[in-house]
Formats: C-alpha cells, sequence, structure tokens
C-alpha cells in the first residue's frame, strides 16, 4: 500500500522524520490525514476489510494519524519475535523504582487513595494542592465525599498522570489554549480491554490448531496461551480475549455477571457465568474443541482501562499534529510555572503502548532538575 501510492521509495526526507513526511499521490503528508485516508486512496475495501479483521488492534485505527502506520521499510521477514523482560516480572520494575524512592530520603513518602482535584498557587508562589479522599475495595475506587479535602504544598510537581486525568484536573496552566488543544485533540485514548482465566490443565494443548497466540475476527480478538506453572505441574493461564473492541458488551455482560453498575474508576471484575458461556462458544470454534471438552475455569478476572482516571490502556496521535512537537511542549505546560508532566500519552519516540515509554517521559523531565540520563 505504500510502497504503490506513496513516495516512500522516493523521498528525500531524513529517516528520523520520514514517518511524518511522507506523503500519497495527491501531495498530503501523512501527519496531516488519518490512516483511513490513506487506505480509501491506495487499496480495495476488501483489503481494508481484511487489514482489519486480521489486526491484533482496530478500534481507533481509522480516526489516527497516518504517520504513526506508514512503513518507510520493508518488512522483516524473520519469524522471530525478540522482546526484552525481567526474570522477576515487569511489575518488579515500578515496585523497585518506587522502593528506591522511599530509601533515598526520609522525607519521601508515598500516599496512596488521594485524588488530587485541583492546583492553585498562593502569594508565595508555592503550589496549593487539593486532594480529594478515596477508598478501593477489590479494585473499585471511590471518592469519599464525606470527607474534606485535604491540602498540601510544594515548590515544584510533577504530574504523573494520564491524559484524562490532565484534562480533569483543575488548573490554569493546562487551560491555556495551545496546552488545551494538545490536551483534548492532539492523541486519543484508545479503551482497551483483557482478561485471564485459571485451569488446572492446559485443555487447549490438546487443539489441533493450537497456537501459543491467535488473532481472531471474534469479539476474543487477541488470544495468548500465559503458561503452565513450574512449580505447579499443569495449572496454567489462558488469556481468552485482550481487545480495543467490543468493550461495551463484556462491560455489560460483568455488569449483569456481578449484579452492578460500572462506574469511573472501575477496571477490574470477577469473571460470571454469562461470560464464560460466551468465551467457550468462540475457543470451541477457534481451537476445534467441543464446548463439553472445555472445563470450568478455577479463577478468573477481566480488567477494562476506558474510565477516569486512564481513559484508556493507550493513546494514538490524530492527523494534523507534528507528535515529535507535542512531548516536548507538554514536558512544561506553562512556561511560567515549575509544574511538570510525566505523561506517557504524548510520548513520540516508543508509543505510548510500550512499558519504556513512561520511563522516556521521565527521561524528558530529568534536565529541568539537573538530571542526566544513564546510558
Amino acid at each position: 500500500m505504500f510502497r504503490n501510492n506513496t513516495d516512500v521509495l522516493t523521498t528525500t526526507v531524513p529517516d528520523a522524520i520520514k514517518q511524518l513526511h511522507v506523503k500519497t499521490r495527491d501531495g498530503v503528508a501523512m501527519y496531516k490525514q488519518s490512516i483511513q485516508s490513506v487506505k480509501h486512496k491506495s487499496i480495495s475495501i476488501e483489503a481494508q476489510n481484511y487489514i482489519e479483521q486480521t489486526s491484533a488492534f482496530r478500534a481507533t485505527e481509522t480516526v489516527t494519524s497516518a504517520s504513526m502506520n506508514v512503513m518507510t521499510s520493508p518488512p522483516s521477514t524473520s519469524s522471530k519475535r525478540v522482546s526484552k523482560t525481567v526474570a522477576t516480572g515487569m511489575n518488579s520494575i515500578p515496585i523497585a523504582l518506587l522502593r528506591e524512592f522511599l530509601l533515598t530520603s526520609s522525607r519521601h513518602c508515598l500516599k496512596l487513595n488521594n485524588h488530587l482535584k485541583a492546583i492553585t498557587k498562593n502569594n508565595d508562589d508555592a503550589y496549593e494542592l487539593y486532594f480529594e479522599t478515596t477508598e478501593t475495595i477489590k479494585g473499585r475506587t471511590r471518592i469519599q465525599w464525606e470527607k474534606m479535602a485535604t491540602k498540601r504544598c510544594a515548590r515544584k510537581v510533577i504530574l504523573a498522570i494520564n491524559r484524562l486525568a490532565l484534562e480533569i484536573l483543575d488548573w490554569e496552566g493546562l487551560r491555556q489554549p495551545r496546552i488545551w488543544e494538545l490536551i483534548t485533540k492532539s492523541v486519543l485514548d484508545s479503551p482497551n480491554g483483557k482478561y485471564f482465566l485459571a485451569y488446572n490443565e492446559p485443555w487447549w494443548l490438546k487443539s489441533p490448531v493450537y497456537g501459543s497466540y491467535t488473532i481472531t475476527d471474534t469479539p476474543l480478538n487477541q488470544i495468548y496461551d500465559f503458561g503452565t506453572s513450574k512449580t505447579n505441574p499443569k495449572r496454567s493461564v489462558l488469556l481468552p480475549m485482550y481487545s480495543d473492541f467490543c468493550l461495551s458488551t463484556w462491560l455489560e455482560m460483568a455488569e449483569r455477571d456481578n449484579k452492578t453498575t460500572v462506574t469511573d474508576g472501575d477496571i477490574i471484575f470477577p469473571i460470571g457465568k454469562e461470560i464464560i458461556q460466551m468465551t467457550n462458544k468462540y475457543l470451541s470454534e477457534i481451537f476445534k474443541i467441543p464446548v463439553k471438552d472445555i472445563p470450568h475455569p478455577t479463577h478468573g478476572v477481566l480488567c477494562i482501562w476506558k474510565s477516569y482516571p486512564y481513559g484508556g490502556a493507550d493513546q494514538a496521535f490524530m492527523p494534523g499534529y507534528i507528535y515529535t512537537d507535542i512531548d516536548k511542549e507538554m514536558v512544561k505546560p506553562s512556561n511560567k510555572d515549575d509544574i511538570y508532566t510525566a505523561c506517557n500519552a504524548f510520548n513520540a519516540r516508543s508509543w505510548s503502548w510500550w512499558s519504556n515509554s513512561a520511563l522516556q517521559a521521565v527521561e524528558l523531565i530529568m534536565p529541568y532538575f539537573g538530571l542526566q540520563r544513564k546510558e
């Protein structure tokens, strides 16, 4: 699509910014148009449908910037996918960083269940931060309205919060026309969901068409074999759904299964009968195993990133914006204030869906505090 319908092979634009400035045959740069616009100009509807149905994520792909999708070099023919991880699990990285922060100084502390509502500046040029007390029970967080907001003062502030939380935060620095435009229009939240099921045995290995990773055109979208325990043989985990579409269906069933109403702050739900029945229907078709031979899971949990304060599991840039400029503008939204944002929603170096983008967002702030990145 890109080789035959753009100037990707002939442009003299430097590789570092080629994704932004490659043009379609009509002379429109990639950063100015959506990927759906490029598809309509370049390929048939049938081809578009095929791409959509075989994509790992698809809900926001139509409207987001084509510059995030353009291929500036031939795709790899290697079947090997190399990923970096840590033996103790990815979750150990933020835990270790937090531990180091707390041990570095007795003045460092972590206050959980505090919701930042507003920031003002007093006559002494100190910032007053107003927090509402929250309560989290079984993954569901609620503001305790009966409690008074608390106030804390600071000379410098780092807002390590997501795009939607920045939009809701009451601080005049974020209401400047250009900054407000970037927060509300330059990127799009991508709601996402996944859930895990635990079994006493990896029954899916009996499938005649088994694969450790599968993309489907069903509401399950993606399926991962999450492995079998080495310490408890045969105990296994399957991720039967990882999707950015049909989330309203999963939420609807979660509400009925849990006899509750989903509201802001809800991201984790126990798996109920209705969800399991629909899941087994599709797993049976995909793995070619009769529904009656699929055992009942021992445990299950559904996670959906959609509501405040997340807005989505990640964000994607919208047409009309040069994303390499956006992340620099958003680091220090107000020239007159010592308030910074460590928000990987605007990260242009490795996209917000990669774990290391959160660390890169921090690196953009470090020079303002006299710190240098360690190689």
